[in-house]
């Protein structure tokens, strides 16, 4: 590849050759390379996109792969193909605010054209979750979710845009009763998918959820156990269900015994203390399930 670094069709080997852990570290330099050569070329976001993917990328050769990319959308933001690269510049935490709002600014053009395309999914998730939207930006972002959630209401892969925005922080009132309501629509239909556990977490975290949209989520919740007792990402499910204080008996009774469980299994992983130290803080907690608490929390 060092020979034909610069050739067009070296592009092919760069995709290939970037998704791949054994060879990403040393294909960066000559990748980059690549792209001076033809960051204005529309297939230079097959390279591009795979490049600012890696966590290698740092540094001087992570500010050049930012300038190309930002230069590659200021011609071909409309291209659809933009929906490659938008994600993975949108996804680094490093960039500067000028980089930051080009990339947004690109990513809601992108999105005023493409916003009901299903691929649409790719470029949602990643803006939402950036905290340092404008309020406008925001508003914009949001009201494309909503759009896209609409058209694809059901879609598995609307997990990942309704967890983005279960997780922001400034939603308006009305927008946050409307994630709900596509929340619990899409755990209608998918409450059995292993990644229901990305929507279950934000969901039950949210304190404002009304008596009957709680009822549901926790119904939700305690049916994913139910199919996963023993996946190591339960935990993330367990956390905020003990978390919440309204549970009714018979809710928190399944709690319990859904956390007992899973800590015979994974009482040494990471997030096991966050599900010890929530079952131990039920003043419900009482007898033998008291005593297997405790006896996980010394293991």
């Amino acid at each position: 590849i060092s020979a034909h670094c610069r050739a067009r069709q070296a592009r092919h080997v760069f995709y290939m050759g970037l998704h791949r852990l054994s060879l990403a570290d040393r294909l960066i330099a000559p990748a980059l390379v690549w792209v001076e050569a033809w960051f204005q070329d529309r297939s230079a976001s097959y390279v591009l996109s795979p490049l600012l993917e890696k966590t290698e990328l740092r540094g001087g050769e992570l500010r050049t792969a930012v300038r190309y990319a930002l230069a590659w959308l200021s011609q071909h933001q409309m291209e659809k193909d933009a929906q490659f690269v938008l994600p993975s510049l949108l996804k680094r935490v490093e960039l500067g605010d000028e980089e930051l709002k080009r990339a947004v600014r690109y990513a809601l053009v992108w999105l005023s054209q493409y916003q009901l395309e299903k691929d649409a999914r790719f470029v949602l998730p990643p803006l939402l979750e950036r905290v340092e939207l404008e309020e406008e930006e925001l508003r914009t972002a949001v009201r494309c979710g909503f759009a896209w959630l609409a058209q694809y209401p059901y879609e598995k892969n609307a997990g990942f845009v309704l967890k983005s925005l279960l997780e922001r922080a400034k939603l308006h009132d009305e927008e946050l009763k409307t994630a709900i309501k596509c929340t619990l629509a899409w755990l209608s239909q998918r409450q059995l998918e292993k990644d229901a556990r990305f929507v279950l977490h934000p969901l039950l975290e949210r304190a404002e959820l009304q008596n009957e949209e709680l009822r549901t989520a926790v119904r939700c919740g305690l049916t994913w156990l139910a199919q996963y007792p023993l996946e190591t990402d339960s935990g993330f499910v367990l956390h905020p269900l003990l978390e919440r204080q309204e549970l009714q008996r018979e809710e928190l009774e399944m709690a319990i015994s859904c956390a007992l469980v899973w800590l015979t299994q994974h009482q040494e992983v990471a997030n096991a203390q966050f599900v010890l130290k929530k079952l131990l803080e039920r003043n419900e907690l009482q007898g033998d399930k008291l005593g297997a608490a405790i006896k996980s929390a010394l293991a």
